[in-house]
């Protein structure tokens, strides 16, 4: 059983949290009536930068290390519970999985140290799926206490270290420690703000224990928070909310090639060139997951989010946004499958066409700080499940939205992901990933269209045979917004 499962079962066990007063009142039960217009982004809790505490509880001032700091709690807390994390995660693996690796002792701890860094043997989706998931569980804890974006993300190096270095008889990885960070930074505060605006103090009976169940799976941390503190029972007033724009797109079709269906989702949350002071970190980000469902389970989990930078334009309108960007990517598509991490310094602009049409653009590019690769070539031993490169290099990425308005839209995203193999087999490993679709609205939300998908894989390799592959298909496709 991956720590990943194993961590959301010895969470239950801790204590995540010292209770704070109450705000608001206990919720009574009542009668529960279906509201079909009810909108899932009404949330009592906010999702902007910070957190859900109260003004008077965030500008609480703490010291840490002699520097003045605006913190809801101290730092110290949340550390705690990462420790107490990684302590029941690893006692239920040994004492009750027994798991061979959980056997440790000042010598395996000392041992580690002195062995440093090295490549691990874990499958592509536990190091790029699971460990992102896990460090995202670290990264929330501090979220959940009322700590901000960038002071949360020393909580979730600090819990990957910690769990490299002293719990576990194997050596430190380095891949666990990049993508444990990189990706739990990056899911934790997507799971962070989704969870936000699913949870609605306002609500009660039925709705409320939906809302609050959803919430909890997309992010354990602050449901155990919740729990323990009574946020999940009590009742929140309205006019706390604080929204920003938020769209979600749901689009379904089925492949011509295989005739498989598929499902996709597109969050889009913020508006980068809104508001009268530059977005902070993570109030604009972009995730897009699909599925296609057939012999093979096919997926794709790709975004990014803004950490910083500036915005121009026009006087009083900003219409562009240069900055820094943190990338996730997982792809299983027919021709490849990859897992990345990527930081890009990137521009996003609007711009007015007149008669209602409206272009957005993203051009983004920068370094991969570590990916992985499929490569069958890869020959798998003793306890490894590693059929991968590992890999450092670069990303492309360009999108753009053209609206017309009643004519439709078109939308085109392009990816290029190219790897110098650090791990593996040597060589090169590049992989392109363009979709391009047109929709025209046929009722409100509802949209009817066409998408073009296309994916291409070119490793070159030293000393054995290269690899080459492609997938190229079209569907038709039907759309909805939110």
């Amino acid at each position: 059983m991956s720590k990943t499962l194993i961590g959301v079962m010895a969470a239950a066990l801790l204590w995540v949290g010292n209770p704070v007063p109450c705000r608001g009142e206990v919720l009574a039960p009542e009668r529960f009536e279906l509201d079909l217009c009810a909108r899932l982004d009404v949330a009592g809790a906010l999702a902007a930068e910070g957190s859900a505490t109260s003004p008077t509880e965030a500008s609480t001032p703490n010291r840490w290390w002699g520097v003045r700091v605006n913190l809801a709690r101290s730092p110290w807390s949340p550390a705690s519970e990462v420790v107490s994390l990684n302590l029941g995660v690893w006692s239920i693996s040994h004492y009750l999985l027994h798991d061979p690796w959980s056997d440790i002792s000042p010598e395996t701890i000392q041992r580690n140290f002195k062995t440093g860094l090295v490549w691990d043997k874990d499958g592509l989706l536990m190091n790029c799926l699971a460990h992102p998931f896990h460090g995202s569980t670290y990264f929330n804890i501090a979220r959940a206490s009322g700590l901000s974006f960038w002071e949360s993300v020393p909580l979730a190096l600090g819990g990957s270290a910690m769990w490299e270095a002293c719990m576990e008889n194997e050596p430190a990885s380095r891949s666990d420690l990049i993508f444990t960070t990189c990706g739990g930074v990056y899911l934790g505060e997507l799971f962070y703000r989704l969870s936000s605006r699913i949870l609605d103090g306002r609500a009660g009976g039925l709705e409320r224990a939906g809302r609050e169940f959803v919430a909890f799976i997309l992010n354990p941390a602050g449901g155990l928070h919740r729990l323990f503190r009574g946020d999940m029972f009590r009742h929140e007033p309205a006019g706390n909310d604080v929204r920003s724009p938020f769209e979600t797109r749901y689009v379904v079709g089925r492949t011509r090639l295989g005739n498989d269906p598929f499902v996709a989702v597109t969050f889009r949350s913020g508006d980068p060139f809104a508001g009268a002071a530059s977005p902070k970190a993570f109030d604009f980000f972009v995730h897009r997951s699909r599925f296609r469902f057939g012999n093979n389970l096919l997926f794709t989990q790709s975004g990014y989010g803004y950490l910083g930078g500036t915005r121009f334009g026009r006087a009083g309108a900003p219409n562009h946004v240069l900055g820094l960007f943190l990338h996730f990517d997982l792809r299983k598509a027919e021709a490849v499958r990859l897992g990345a991490s990527s930081l890009t310094g990137g521009l996003v602009s609007r711009f007015q066409l007149g008669n209602g049409a409206r272009l957005e653009t993203a051009l983004q590019f920068g370094a991969t700080l570590l990916g992985g690769f499929d490569n069958p070539q890869v020959r798998k031993g003793p306890r490894m499940d590693r059929d991968y490169n590992f890999g450092s290099g670069a990303v492309a990425k360009v999108e753009a939205a053209l609206d017309l308005g009643k004519w439709g839209t078109l939308r085109t995203n392009f990816a290029q992901h190219y790897l110098v193999v650090l791990e593996g087999t040597p060589g090169v490993d590049r992989a392109a990933f363009l979709e391009a679709s047109y929709e025209i609205p046929v009722y409100k939300s509802w949209t009817v269209g066409v998408e073009v998908v296309d994916v291409r894989r070119h490793s070159d390799y030293r000393d054995v045979s290269d690899i080459q592959a492609r997938y190229a298909d079209y569907q038709l496709i039907a759309g909805v917004r939110f």
